[in-house]
């Protein structure tokens, strides 16, 4: 008997010395000297179609960086609710997301991702997609380590410049040009939820600006996104419904409207619209009624002609 629990015990020490060994091995492939850079670094995010994408901590600010201070609220909490709604609650790990995602595993569900954006971010920066015990143990030993060197802000910050938000679009500077040609600042709330609605799928989920109209599925994600929006007290209920009715600058609504007219409708409209431009009344609105003198979706511009601290022209640039 007392030979039988010798060999438990000593099996016992066995097993936790292989433990701690592993743990070691994988701590010493954690890279918590890049992580204590990024705490006042940045990350300089490069795309090839032959390499993929390359994330790279620097020192220097990348020139498609944006500051937090410079991204809308609206636009920063769209994607942060959508993506982690307790970011600022946990330090990295959100366990009670993690015990959801196992019980549905147990019950014979389809795994769902539990990652925190800072799990995300760790993900990213420095590990490969492989689905493997080490290296989610990597993940979680780097995201805690950032948690305790980086601050929330700062990783929020890097979280919305790096992430992938379509085909070769990384960042929230170039997805703000790309999809609304505005800069991150000027972002409403719907184009956030917009932007948070592509971020598990984004090449597949950009579909709807392809289309110039959002799918089914990409107009029922916006709108529970601004629900739940309405529900942190980020805007109120009643914005909520309303921005559920406004269509995003890129939805073609004007053609279609034009297109469902009979021929007498046109007809009608033609004249009422070439009475408008040639009368000399209510001139500034021209534009709207106008198709062939409207601002072009594909109208280029220089990101970097745009002091974004002090952009105020919004709805100057904006086409409804």
């Amino acid at each position: 008997m007392k030979q039988k629990k010798k060999k438990i015990k000593i099996i016992a020490i066995l097993i936790l010395f292989l433990i701690t060994i592993s743990i070691g091995l994988v701590g010493m492939s954690v890279p918590f000297s890049e992580i204590d850079k990024l705490s006042k670094g940045y990350v300089q995010v490069s795309y090839s179609d032959e390499k993929g994408v390359e994330y790279k901590v620097v020192s220097k600010r990348p020139k498609g960086w944006s500051k937090l201070k410079n991204i809308s609220k609206n636009a920063t909490s769209a994607i942060m609710l959508s993506e982690d709604w307790a970011f600022f609650d946990h330090e990295g790990v959100d366990v009670s997301q993690l015990k959801e995602a196992a019980l549905d595993g147990l019950k014979g569900e389809n795994l769902r991702g539990a990652s925190t954006i800072s799990q995300q971010v760790t993900k990213n920066l420095f590990f490969t997609s492989d689905r493997t015990i080490q290296r989610k143990m990597k993940e979680l030993m780097a995201t805690i380590y950032l948690e305790k060197k980086v601050s929330k802000d700062k990783i929020l910050e890097v979280y919305l410049n790096v992430i992938q938000y379509g085909d070769g679009i990384y960042g929230i500077k170039d997805a703000s040009k790309h999809y609304f040609k505005k800069s991150p600042k000027s972002l409403t709330a719907k184009e956030g939820a917009f932007l948070a609605m592509l971020l598990p799928s984004p090449i597949r989920y950009s579909q709807s600006f392809k289309e110039k109209k959002l799918t089914k599925f990409a107009s029922g994600t916006v709108n529970n996104i601004l629900d739940k929006m309405a529900l942190a007290k980020v805007i109120s209920p009643e914005k909520a419904k309303f921005l559920k009715k406004q269509p995003l600058n890129f939805e073609s609504t004007f053609k279609k409207k034009s297109r469902s007219r009979s021929g007498k409708g046109r007809g009608v409209a033609r004249k009422k619209r070439s009475q408008r431009l040639t009368d000399g009344r209510d001139w500034e609105n021209r534009y709207k009624y106008d198709p062939d003198l409207s601002i072009s979706e594909d109208v280029q511009y220089d990101p970097d002609a745009i002091n974004e601290d002090d952009l105020k022209l919004q709805e100057e640039f904006s086409v409804d």
